[in-house]
């Protein structure tokens, strides 16, 4: 990757998707691949939870709710994680989810902190979510999670892995239905901006990944990413 003079103002490139869309799984091989930094929101407030802080006390009540953390919180979260990074890109897995969220990071990127410049997002149909989440782990220590078998966690190197508190059919519902609420805003938001991708997520992993580099080569061109 180009080591670009360090800038506190990051360019984003954002994965959107309904829960068990593979959002995390997309990112994850795109930051791996191209060793841009990845900005986890899921993980970052179930780390919160897990070491019950006084936001994760407030976090995993919206948690089990499966509702979503008011955009204040979310926006001062996602603050603290990018100060920590030095490159001048990153990938985002589950931020903005709203459209509160995105007009919010659209305000502050006047102020150098974030400026997305494409967001793609993972289309799949209702019946293939529950399918996919039955069979997801996350790591115990770190919170990354696996719909997929695992011996040891590629972030942390853990082999402690269990089941998410939120990932109920109760819970997982009510977080598609709310999710689904919000989708339509969101997306004529970054499709105004000529920022959007949508590809269809239920698919193998590995051709959607295909689609996602051929998304990520018109950002190169245009922004000279790599």
């Amino acid at each position: 990757m180009k080591k670009d003079k360090i800038n506190s103002l990051k360019k984003g490139i954002v994965f959107f998707g309904a829960p068990g869309s593979g959002k995390g799984t997309q990112s994850a091989l795109l930051s791996d691949r191209f060793r841009i930094p990845l900005v986890s929101m899921g993980q970052l407030l179930r780390t919160e939870v897990s070491q019950k802080t006084k936001l994760g006390e407030k976090i995993e009540c919206f948690l089990k709710k499966g509702e979503y953390l008011n955009t204040l919180d979310v926006i001062e979260v996602l603050k603290t994680q990018l100060n920590k990074i030095l490159d001048t890109w990153v990938i985002l897995d589950g931020v903005p989810r709203s459209i509160e969220q995105a007009e919010a990071i659209e305000q502050c990127a006047s102020v150098t902190f974030l400026n997305i410049e494409a967001v793609i997002f993972l289309k799949i149909p209702p019946e293939k979510i529950w399918e996919r989440i039955q069979n997801r782990l996350s790591c115990v220590q770190c919170q990354k999670d696996y719909c997929y078998k695992v011996a040891l966690c590629k972030n942390c190197g853990s082999i402690k892995f269990a089941k998410r508190s939120d990932d109920t059919e109760e819970t997982v519902f009510r977080r598609l239905h709310v999710f689904n609420e919000k989708i339509r805003n969101v997306l004529d938001f970054y499709q105004n901006q000529k920022k959007l991708y949508v590809l269809q997520a239920d698919r193998p992993v590995e051709e959607v990944y295909l689609d996602v580099l051929s998304c990520v080569k018109i950002l190169v061109q245009e922004k000279s990413l790599f």
